[in-house]
């Protein structure tokens, strides 16, 4: 019998599509995050149609982060969140920066330096909905 692999994000590559006004993306199928370890029944799903800024870093800060491919899974969780207020009250503001910092981790495609800083700058300056 062979050992189930656990992942902890779904979707890869990830499958998204360029909308209209050139600025925003739409997710094409689902995504699932787990959340703190890899088969953990802690489980983000990002529902196919989730549309994305792809990070919201302020403009001051976008040369520094570099290209979408470092934080695009981590900004569509990140998103998902702000916008469903912590997946319906399921977390706070502070837990969904929290979460976006985790997926930058395991995602693991910028230095960590940059994670921390792209992290402090959506986590400050980010342009989300939540009130």
């Amino acid at each position: 019998m062979t050992a189930r692999k656990f992942v902890r994000i779904t979707n890869d590559p990830l499958k998204i599509e360029l909308n209209p006004d050139g600025k925003s993306w739409t997710l094409l199928q689902d995504m699932h995050y787990y959340v703190g370890s890899a088969g953990s029944k802690e489980v983000i799903v990002v529902p196919k149609g989730q549309q994305t800024d792809l990070a919201s870093v302020p403009w001051f800060g976008r040369w520094f982060v570099g290209t979408w491919q470092g934080t695009a899974k981590a900004a569509m969780v990140h998103d998902y969140l702000y916008r469903t207020k912590g997946d319906h009250g399921r977390y706070t503001k502070k837990e969904a920066d929290k979460i976006f910092l985790e997926v930058l981790r395991v995602v693991d495609a910028l230095p960590t330096y940059k994670q921390l800083i792209t992290w402090a700058l959506v986590s400050r300056f980010g342009k989300g909905t939540w009130s």
